[in-house]
């Protein structure tokens, strides 16, 4: 999303990484699937919490994160 692509450049004018490109890759790397989310695999966690399938879920946290919140 716009908001990730500006916190990679920011990373990378923080001279945390050498550019954008190197701080997303690094970053996608660490994530347990190798890769970031995109809107897309989002959207069917939101279809389903609204949807009757999930009438019986409540009070839950669910980590939709591709495994990032494990490691950071």
């Amino acid at each position: 999303t716009p908001l990730l692509r500006e916190a990679f450049r920011g990373y990378a004018e923080g001279g945390m990484y050498a550019d954008a490109a190197a701080a997303e890759a690094e970053i996608a790397a660490q994530t347990s699937l190798g890769r970031l989310c995109e809107p897309e695999h989002m959207a069917p966690l939101f279809v389903y919490l609204a949807s009757d399938d999930s009438r019986y879920v409540t009070g839950t946290a669910v980590q939709h994160d591709g495994g990032v919140g494990s490691i950071f």
